[in-house]
């Protein structure tokens, strides 16, 4: 009797891709109709942050997708951050 052994080697970019992916996927599931994409959320950014500055609440209600985009995007959240602080200053 002639056994064979096989050896799996792995592929660590096709694990990264898949959770790349798997990633991606979940993002996807969580959009809802109307949401901004980044670029769309960058280009209102500077006129939700004034508004914040003077009444938060009052930005939510004027700019919902901003929001909604901010609670989900890190990249964006951390720039209107960073805006925040400037307009706010020391």
């Amino acid at each position: 009797m002639v056994t064979q052994t096989t050896t799996t080697t792995v592929d660590m970019a096709a694990i990264e891709d898949a959770q790349a992916v798997t990633l991606l996927m979940q993002l996807l599931e969580q959009t809802k109709e109307g949401e901004y994409s980044c670029a769309e959320t960058f280009d209102l950014l500077d006129e939700y942050v004034e508004i914040v500055a003077a009444n938060e609440q009052e930005a939510v209600n004027l700019m919902p997708y901003v929001r909604l985009h901010l609670d989900h995007c890190k990249g964006c959240t951390e720039m209107y951050e960073t805006l925040l602080q400037v307009l706010q200053g020391p």
